[in-house]
């Protein structure tokens, strides 16, 4: 059987029941087209192996991106107002998002993605009877189009996520695949045959908040002026924050410092924020070889 609206088809990218795609151990995280359009929110969990890729029709309420500076006030001795020391960033995001069926193959296909996504929160152990043996973390990839989004690579986000609340509404109905429908229903899509009865709210909602972690190199160069990080990237939402878009004699990551504010030295030293971003890599991996 194939699904009966033609427009989640084309949402998803699916015909019809099957089981979650899984990610083969040297493919990475590349997110899928569905959810670089848009069409989807994509969640990539990272801490398990034959990793799978849960994704959901983008039915979503509302993304709330909180991002928190912190500072840490310093009094100096006969001034009026303490010096606000820049400490840390944090970047959490919080969404919510609807899950609708319409006919039973759908609600069956949006019950095991949700059973892979509330599962996917545990950690990973390196032993079968030990609690203490935490192998991995719960990490992972997230991706709804520009909006959460790796602007240096277009794949997810990588983050930790505290939990999911999700609530099973009832208040529009629920479909009841009864025993026989559904045996036929996952035998035909090769699942074995567990719960005899199934009952999927027409619409459920998930709740979930993001905590970010930063894979690469965010604020400003004081030799150039420019953004680090990749400045054609568009952080955080893949448009914009380009000087060379619509400044002239500006090079972009490519600029070599000139501007009077940053001393005659830096200047001097022609160099870029591409320049100086690549040093301090190849710094960084050969500090971690020694």
């Amino acid at each position: 059987m194939a699904f009966r609206i033609n427009e989640e088809k084309s949402l998803l990218g699916e015909n019809h029941l099957t089981n979650v795609k899984f990610k083969k151990q040297n493919e990475g995280y590349t997110s899928s087209t569905q959810a670089e359009q848009g069409t989807v929110v994509e969640f990539i969990p990272m801490h398990f192996k034959n990793t799978p890729v849960i994704s959901f029709i983008a039915y979503i309420s509302d993304i709330k991106d909180n991002v928190k500076q912190t500072f840490t006030p310093q009094q100096p001795y006969g001034r009026m107002d303490p010096i606000q020391v820049w400490k840390s960033s944090d970047r959490v995001i919080s969404f919510s998002f609807d899950i609708a069926s319409g006919d039973e193959e759908m609600a069956l296909r949006n019950m095991n993605n949700l059973s892979w996504l509330v599962a996917s929160s545990y950690p990973t152990y390196s032993e079968v009877e030990c609690a203490t043996s935490i192998a991995a973390t719960p990490l992972y990839r997230v991706k709804y189009a520009n909006i959460i989004a790796n602007t240096n690579n277009k794949n997810g986000l990588l983050c930790a996520i505290p939990g999911f609340n999700v609530t099973h509404d009832f208040k529009e109905g629920a479909i009841h695949i009864r025993s026989g429908t559904a045996k036929k229903l996952v035998a035909d899509a090769g699942f074995p045959t567990q719960a005899s009865e199934i009952i999927v709210a027409r619409t459920i909602n998930v709740q979930c908040t993001l905590n970010i972690l930063h894979e690469h190199s965010l604020g400003w160069d004081s030799t150039t002026g420019e953004w680090r990080g990749n400045s054609h990237g568009g952080y955080p939402y893949g448009f914009g924050l380009v000087k060379d878009a619509g400044t002239p004699g500006s090079k972009g990551a490519e600029a070599v410092g000139t501007s009077s504010d940053v001393g005659a030295s830096a200047a001097a030293n022609g160099s870029t924020t591409a320049a100086r971003e690549q040093g301090a890599a190849i710094a960084k991996n050969l500090a971690g070889q020694l």
